[in-house]
């Protein structure tokens, strides 16, 4: 969990950087997580979503096979 903390801190810092707005569309209620951080909960759920399929694929070794 500690590492996806920090990813989380690193990725909201670099979008921060390329955008001032916190939140992108006015709202009346008071947000609990602003847009960037919630974009940058996106990314590291995407992320990891992708790691745990590339674990749980099967082994493919057919681009090795060579005509014989």
């Amino acid at each position: 969990m500690h590492n996806c903390s920090a990813n989380n801190k690193k990725i909201v810092g670099t979008l921060r950087t390329i955008e001032s707005k916190e939140n992108f569309l006015h709202q009346i209620r008071q947000l609990k997580l602003g847009d960037i951080e919630l974009i940058g909960m996106d990314l590291i759920k995407n992320e990891s979503a992708k790691r745990s399929r590339q674990r749980k694929s099967p082994l493919n070794f057919s681009h090795y096979a060579t005509d014989l």
